[in-house]
């Protein structure tokens, strides 16, 4: 499995809600961070949340990855049992979802 994350913090995202003065590219690169844990869940269905992190430790941090996680789970897109993430936002068709 490969994903692709930005090396800007998921906290830069999450601070950007209280705190106007972050990049519009920090910014963009922290969204781009949760949407790849997104569709590395989501590509999947299923996966034990140690053994995701490992695939986006050295970019991330803990505390940047639990941050994304619990973004994804506010917004309905994934839910967790145990510790497994496990994905149930909508599906995506591969070839272009039309």
């Amino acid at each position: 499995m490969s994903i692709a994350v930005a090396r800007v913090p998921v906290r830069v995202y999450i601070q950007t809600m209280n705190n106007a003065t972050q990049t519009t590219s920090q910014v963009a690169s922290a969204i781009q961070a949760v949407a790849a844990i997104a569709e590395a869940i989501r590509a999947v269905g299923s996966i034990p949340s140690g053994y995701l992190y490992a695939h986006v430790l050295g970019t991330l941090s803990i505390h940047d990855y639990e941050g994304a996680i619990g973004i994804l789970k506010r917004a309905g897109l994934v839910s967790v049992s145990g510790s497994v993430l496990t994905w149930i936002g909508p599906q995506v068709r591969d070839g272009g979802g039309q």
